[in-house]
């Protein structure tokens, strides 16, 4: 494990605080000495020095998270090591994570599907390159203050392509899988577009089963989460779906 301190240098950014942990990583909120902008560092917990495979899985997966942009999903700004444990440097979402967001906001029905709509456009966007997220969690969805948006917030999806890093680091240090990892991948299959989808069906439960009962909303989530990867809707359905219910929302 590795613990960075106020002030170390990684890459252009000089850490200022700890702000997220996690079984597999720890990110730091830091400042981009060129540009004078707050970034974000997030360094995985396993070392790479002795896993040479975990070393090259890591560089395979980030350069691919890397290349995708839209504005859903994170904006990763580089890639590294340092010690031996990988980092990536991304945007700074000052929001934080959904989580954490929850815990002292009380969103309407409406900033909830907004919210929603967005982490969905994500999932259309990625899987139409054939890249998953293979690890999707509400502590992947990020948000920061922004006016362009209904909810007045934008979401962006962290993590895009890291799944089976996630995984290979759990099985390293003998540590549970999410909750919301799909059965098949509890079964030892590949990370899909399916199994996104069932973890998204399991955030849109948390979302809106515990904090604003919805008989359409929970039909949608069971569809998600349907046993059968096959049953489950893409994610342009899913998107459209809610696009539609925020067009007809009064609330």
């Amino acid at each position: 494990m590795v613990q960075l301190q106020v002030g170390d240098t990684i890459g252009h950014s000089r850490i200022e605080a700890l702000i997220a942990s996690s079984m597999i990583s720890d990110v730091y909120r830091a400042i981009d000495s060129r540009s004078g902008h707050r970034c974000a560092v997030r360094i995985f917990r396993t070392s790479f020095d002795h896993v040479t495979d975990l070393r090259v899985l890591f560089y395979h997966e980030a350069r691919i998270a890397a290349a995708l942009h839209h504005p859903h999903i994170l904006r990763i700004n580089e890639i590294g090591e340092w010690r031996g444990h990988g980092y990536i440097i991304s945007e700074y979402m000052a929001e934080g994570s959904l989580p954490l967001w929850l815990r002292r906001a009380s969103p309407s029905f409406l900033t909830l599907l907004d919210l929603a709509r967005q982490a969905a456009l994500a999932l259309v966007y990625a899987h139409r390159f054939n890249v998953v997220h293979g690890d999707l969690r509400p502590a992947s969805l990020l948000l920061t203050n922004d006016i362009r948006y209904r909810s007045g917030l934008r979401l962006v999806v962290s993590g895009f392509a890291l799944g089976r890093l996630s995984s290979e680091v759990l099985a390293i240090g003998g540590m549970t899988p999410s909750r919301y990892l799909a059965p098949e991948r509890r079964e030892g299959a590949a990370p899909s577009p399916a199994a996104d989808v069932f973890a998204f069906g399991q955030i849109l439960s948390d979302l809106f089963i515990a904090t604003v009962p919805d008989p359409d909303i929970a039909q949608l989530c069971a569809a998600c989460t349907a046993l059968d990867p096959a049953a489950r809707p893409p994610a342009a359905t899913i998107a459209l779906d809610l696009a539609l219910r925020m067009h007809g929302s009064r609330v």
